[in-house]
């Protein structure tokens, strides 16, 4: 699956974000989660892993943050609404991961909030505003000020 260059400068950002507060902070994270739909590869049924953008565990000493280990979902659209199939999926797969792993907290940001979106709104003839560091570390639930 290629990636854009903004959902990479996306997962920078984040990764950027949590490098400071977490030990392990890995894109790119292979989680293997059970899936409705199989994969049938020769003789035998597997479980489909489930690609995480950016993955966090092991919170730093003196460091306040409410997930021991956390999840980054990156969407093109907000919460990937292309389409309700998309939707429904994705919620599916994040019921899926918290179940599996009951450790991991899971959260989604859309590219154009932590990138900003390449275009001037013809109506408005403004950007649309990306998120600032405090409000994405608050919506991870990071509440350090050491850094």
């Amino acid at each position: 699956m290629t990636t854009s260059p903004a959902h990479i400068k996306a997962q920078h950002r984040i990764v950027s974000l949590l490098e400071d507060h977490y030990d392990i902070v890995i894109v790119e994270h292979s989680m293997p989660t059970p899936n409705p739909k199989y994969v049938y590869l020769g003789e035998e049924f597997t479980i489909k892993p489930y690609d995480l953008d950016v993955y966090a565990f092991s919170i730093k000493y003196n460091c306040l943050c409410k997930y021991t280990t956390l999840g980054v979902e990156i969407d093109g659209k907000v919460g990937h609404k292309t389409s309700k199939h998309q939707t429904i999926r994705d919620a599916q797969r994040t019921d899926s991961l918290e179940k599996q792993y009951p450790y991991l907290t899971m959260k989604r940001f859309d590219t154009k909030d932590l990138v900003g979106r390449g275009y001037v709104n013809p109506k408005t003839k403004k950007r649309h505003p990306i998120l600032t560091d405090a409000e994405i570390l608050a919506e991870l639930g990071v509440f350090c000020t050491h850094v």
